[in-house]
Parts: C-alpha cells; structure tokens; sequence
C-alpha cells in the first residue's frame, strides 16, 4: 500500500456543515467529531479531489486514462446497482491526535475554534428584506490532514493528486461567497 498525506491550510473562516442547525439560534452548525473538533469528512476530500481532477484532465495536466479507477464510477452495465470500485481510498481531515488530546482535557476549550457569522439579504433600496437574516456556525483558520492511500503498484497517481490540488482553492459551506480559502498539498509517507 503507498501512502500520502494531504495537507489543508485553511487562509480564513470555513464552514464544513452538517445541514442541521440550533433553532433560532443558529441556521448551519459545523461538523464536529466526538471530541468537539471540527473535520472534514472523507467523503468531503473524496469529492474536492474529484473535482479537481477532472480540471486537470480538462486543462491537460492529467491524462484521463486513470481517473475514473481513482474514484469508482459507473460498471459495465450501467445500472443503479453496477459500480467499479475506487482504488484510492481518503480519511477524514482531522487536526489530528494531539488536538483530540487537548480537546479530551476539557471540551469548554472547543469554543474557541469557532465563531458565528451572520448575514442578510439586501434590497435595491439598501434595506434588509425582511426573514433573510442567516447566522452561521464557522471555524476559524487552522489546518487539517488526511490520508490516501491506495494498492497501485505505481505512485503516479500521487503526482497526478498533487497536480490536481492546485485547482482546490476553497473548502465547505459557502466557498463561492469567500469563506475556506485553502491551500493543499500532498506529500507521499514513507515507511
């Protein structure tokens, strides 16, 4: 198995949502772990390099051959119940051990690695419409790793991942609109 670890330093707030939110409290709240601190789900990273990828295929950086094997997709027959399977395979994006520990220690500590912002939409007249107003939970910057890994007697698919990873410049919830500037890296782990 070859192994690589994929580096997100996140630049600003970020959001990376659960879809439920706090009442009247808070619309969007962030996905936290069992220690109260925030990740990125596997299938978050899984779907931010897919993209990215298929940029790279598009722009000519990549060759298209293997990028469908990478990330699975659709099986000889076509069908709801036919896939390939992938054959790389990403973690969660964590802060990893050390910060868990920490978090363990006292959960009260967790608050301060997020902030809530709020925001309205806004008339031609310069007025808040009226039922508009969104607060939302965000995280502030720091960064978080992953791994992936993957049976391929090759590393090519590394260098191809570290190409791609030039195209993912935001993260999350609302990255269209500013939030989860990132910058990603990839280095491969040796043993």
């Amino acid at each position: 198995m070859t192994k690589a670890t994929i580096t997100f330093k996140i630049m600003n707030y970020w959001h990376a949502g659960t879809g439920a939110g706090e009442g009247a409290h808070l619309d969007a709240l962030v996905v936290k772990n069992a220690s109260g601190l925030p990740f990125l789900p596997g299938k978050t990273v899984k779907g931010l390099f897919k993209d990215a990828l298929m940029t790279a295929v598009e722009c000519g950086l990549v060759t298209n051959d293997d990028t469908l094997s990478y990330f699975g997709g659709p099986g000889p027959e076509n069908t709801r119940f036919d896939s390939d399977m992938a054959c790389l395979e990403f973690t969660d994006a964590t802060l990893g051990d050390k910060m868990a520990a920490w978090a363990d220690l006292d959960r009260k500590k967790c608050r301060q690695l997020f902030r809530q912002i709020s925001a309205t939409c806004i008339d031609d007249k310069g007025q808040a419409l009226s039922k508009t107003l969104r607060t939302v939970e965000v995280t502030i910057p720091l960064s978080l790793n992953a791994t992936v890994e993957s049976d391929i007697a090759s590393k090519s698919w590394i260098e191809d991942l570290r190409k791609a990873a030039h195209f993912i410049r935001y993260i999350g919830t609302n990255r269209h609109r500013g939030l989860g500037r990132a910058i990603v890296s990839i280095q491969e782990v040796t043993s």
